[in-house]
């Protein structure tokens, strides 16, 4: 049972007792991992600037196998983010991209890509126009390292046409992991009408492109997008992706009867 060392962010605090915190830390080697760390709300506890969420840090953890509750033994502060603390627009991205690892990556199971992709985001929020295109940039990162890159070759890009002067929306399925056809999909299967500027700005991330020069709408619609199709994922809501992009709704469900129908 000896001791590691890695550097990490927290991504949550609770208090366990009067001198002592659990934490919830994402390490680059350890993945995510829940420690207890001892006595940091004394004075001379070996956690140096305190340890609060968002923040990252050389950490030392003894890791147990017959436990979940690992332990904190060393925090040494390297890097803070000051723009979470300027901004609400920032912190709320940044809480939305703690809950995402949360939720999405396995307890314990490294993931260097999510982890450096964290860190990208959380230096990036110190420039707010950035935000919400940073923010989905991260989103498809973890869909791509989890497994779960939705489909965005079906239907083929030919889907377009005249529907009251405008194109056809697209249709995601969130069961079947991406776009479909109408006549692939069950009359009580879920299905989103999706605009093709959405699908267009996300086919982007897929290329290895970046957001810049897409429409803010777009890139909201984009996050809400997937954050919906996580949350379809994981089986609950999502409680922060809506404080990023403006609305909680998830896209609009589309029935037979208004699938060619333009999307909101």
């Amino acid at each position: 049972m000896a001791q590691t060392s890695d550097q990490a962010v927290c991504l949550r605090v609770w208090d366990w007792s009067e001198t002592s915190q659990t934490v919830s830390l994402f390490g680059r080697s350890a993945g995510v991992v829940r420690a207890l760390a001892k006595g940091s709300k004394r004075p001379a506890a070996p956690f140096s600037g305190g340890i609060e969420p968002l923040q990252r840090a050389d950490v030392g953890l003894i890791v147990k196998p017959s436990t979940d509750l690992a332990t904190l033994t060393r925090w040494d502060l390297a890097e803070v983010f000051p723009a979470l603390r300027r901004n609400l627009r920032a912190l709320h991205a940044g809480l939305c991209a703690a809950e995402l690892v949360i939720e999405t990556c396995a307890q314990r199971d490294a993931d260097a890509a999510i982890f450096d992709g964290l860190l990208e985001l959380l230096r990036t929020l110190k420039e707010e126009p950035k935000t919400p295109a940073a923010l989905v940039a991260f989103q498809w990162l973890v869909l791509v390292r989890t497994g779960y890159a939705p489909n965005l070759r079906e239907p083929p890009d030919s889907v377009s046409g005249a529907v009251g002067g405008g194109k056809v929306p697209a249709l995601f399925a969130p069961m079947r992991g991406g776009l479909v056809e109408a006549e692939q999909v069950e009359s009580t299967e879920v299905v989103w009408r999706v605009r093709l500027e959405t699908v267009s700005a996300l086919r982007r991330l897929e290329a290895g492109e970046q957001l810049e020069g897409c429409e803010s709408e777009s890139i909201r619609r984009a996050g809400l997008l997937l954050g919906a199709y996580q949350s379809s994922i994981i089986g609950h809501e999502l409680r922060t992706i809506g404080l990023v992009f403006g609305g909680a709704h998830p896209p609009e469900q589309a029935d037979r009867s208004t699938r060619s129908e333009q999307s909101a």
